[in-house]
């Protein structure tokens, strides 16, 4: 502007805020018409004084006190107040945006006037037709947190994990109950049984059911109340309410969906507290409910603990949720080689024990490795095979060589195992490992496979007490059948079973100890691949005559 429309400059400013005398507004118009920078100086003081008359008349009445004080923030002495509105200078614009963010990301909540209520949230779960529900509960401070994974259906089926318990409902009643260690029926966790009573008590899937079976008897005709000071985000809402004076509840739900997120009870006195997480997703498959199937499934002694827990569960997201399960028919299938390129196939070796050893470079035991060899060596009925995974032979020779490891090595050139973003868990193309469900050497590293054709899973760990295992010829002991038999004498003669029987048909114990009164006690170990452990398997007592008098067993 020049000098003479430096002049008209705060005319122009109360013309657009109606304050300018009408005896001046003529000689302005006709400045504006004659001078295009000062015309353009107005257009956009009005735009600007629209901008914010039209975002503040929306502000809710609670606020006006919050945008005074941003507003007199960003007043300056070159900012002329006009009555009930005031038109910024262009050179605070920015400041003036900052504020209207402020407001819009910090006070949003005060200006939507459709907040929603506890009954839209009460409604909204009752259209749910499955949820997933993670429970934390803490008895106190001191104590460690105890995790119940519930998985639940409009139609009163109910799914419990529970340690190693995993349990079936329908309708406040348990039907069956598992222990995925032992894969044997058992008595559902009392625990357990409480919830599946609380949560399954209404014919109606109700969110306020699921809040009473935490609070017994405590909210009924309660309603919570939003608490906005406890809020966050924009799209959350929350909701309080107190039990008693040393006890209160906190819901989380969402403000669009209205479905809750998250429900917390806490007692300030003892830190005790219990946190229901949910998460909501398609319905599960009717086999994912069915106890039947799921005892069916245990009898596959493929399945690891982690695939009988999450047995038949469905990640709608098209993940993973449990680890590959070994397919033996295709690994009795697979010709692979060996380092020296000859063709070698687990249908030669079936009917013996076979140990496949899955390594690379840099994930390797060699001293157990070679132990593994030698204990190997000279026995027919025992194959320990390394399954070498890195991309090139000449790798692997020269890592062998280097170590001394000696023995049956097996390999396949393969692409180097990075995903796209450079990580190291894609799945090697190697096909004894993509039939074994083998994705990385750290994490899955031995696979063991019995003369029943069992397949049996064991990580790095387990590996020295299997070495420990074939040292002292524990997989070649009966399996807990036969023990089972003796034990509950069935079976001809079983309770007369002399001395000399007994070897004959399970071998020499593994250790002996004589007892006052004439008594010796045999006791019998084993590998007990699930747990990687060589456990007691039976202890049998015999009399000076050398009959058995007495069992007993470990497992």
């Amino acid at each position: 502007m020049n000098n003479e429309c430096k002049k008209y400059k705060d005319k122009i400013i109360d013309f657009v805020s109606g304050l300018l005398e009408k005896s001046e507004i003529k000689n302005l118009q006709q400045h504006l018409e004659k001078c295009p920078e000062c015309n353009d100086y107005a257009n956009v003081l009005k735009s600007e004084d629209k901008l914010l008359t039209d975002f503040f008349t929306q502000v809710d009445s609670d606020t006006r006190s919050r945008e005074q004080k941003v507003l007199n923030t960003i007043n300056t002495p070159e900012q002329k107040e006009t009555g009930s509105r005031m038109i910024l200078r262009p050179f605070i614009k920015l400041a003036a945006a900052a504020a209207i963010m402020f407001i819009v990301l910090f006070g949003i909540d005060k200006f939507e006037t459709g907040s929603i209520a506890w009954a839209d949230v009460v409604e909204k779960f009752k259209s749910v037709k499955y949820f997933n529900a993670s429970i934390y509960w803490k008895e106190n401070i001191e104590s460690e947190p105890v995790q119940i994974e519930l998985w639940m259906s409009n139609d009163g089926k109910i799914r419990i994990l529970f340690g190693q318990q995993v349990i079936f409902a329908e309708n406040a009643k348990i039907i069956k109950a598992f222990d995925i260690e032992s894969r044997e029926e058992v008595n559902a966790n009392m625990q357990a049984d409480f919830f599946v009573n609380k949560f399954g008590s209404s014919r109606e899937f109700s969110l306020e059911t699921i809040i009473s079976a935490i609070s017994p008897g405590q909210l009924e005709d309660v309603t919570p109340m939003i608490n906005p000071d406890a809020v966050i985000s924009q799209d959350i809402v929350v909701f309080d309410t107190e039990i008693s004076d040393f006890q209160w509840f906190r819901i989380w739900a969402l403000k669009e969906s209205k479905l809750p997120m998250r429900i917390k009870l806490w007692t300030p006195n003892d830190g005790s507290s219990l946190d229901i997480v949910f998460s909501y997703s398609k319905q599960q498959p009717e086999d994912f409910f069915n106890p039947d199937s799921f005892q069916t499934a245990m009898l596959d002694r493929n399945l690891s603990k982690v695939n009988l827990a999450y047995m038949f569960l469905e990640d709608h997201g098209q993940k993973k949720v449990s680890p590959a399960v070994a397919d033996k028919h295709k690994a009795f299938e697979v010709v692979t080689q060996t380092l020296d390129g000859q063709p070698w196939s687990l249908a030669d070796y079936q009917g013996k024990t076979v140990i496949l050893y899955f390594w690379a470079r840099y994930i390797l035991w060699p001293d157990v490795h070679k132990q593994a060899y030698e204990i190997a060596k000279g026995q027919d009925d025992l194959i320990f095979a390394g399954v070498n995974l890195d991309p090139s032979a000449d790798i692997a020779k020269e890592y062998c060589e280097k170590e001394g490891i000696d023995g049956l090595q097996l390999h396949e050139n393969i692409k180097p195992w990075q995903d796209d973003r450079g990580g190291m868990f894609a799945q090697p193309d190697n096909k004894l490992a993509k039939a074994f469900g083998v994705t990385y050497p750290g994490q899955v590293q031995v696979v063991l496979i019995k003369k029943d054709g069992s397949i049996s899973k064991i990580d790095k760990i387990g590996l020295v007490k299997l070495v420990e295992a074939l040292n002292r010829n524990l997989l070649m002991c009966p399996s807990q059948e036969w023990w089972s038999n003796i034990i509950t004498h069935q079976g001809k003669d079983n309770g007369h079973m002399t001395q000399e029987e007994i070897v004959q048909r399970f071998g020499k114990p593994h250790s002996i100890e004589n007892r006052p009164f004439d008594n010796t006690v045999w006791k019998y170990e084993a590998f007990q691949e699930e747990m990687a452990e060589i456990v007691l398997l039976t202890i049998l007592f015999f009399d000076k005559t050398g009959e058995i008098v007495g069992t007993g067993a470990q497992y």
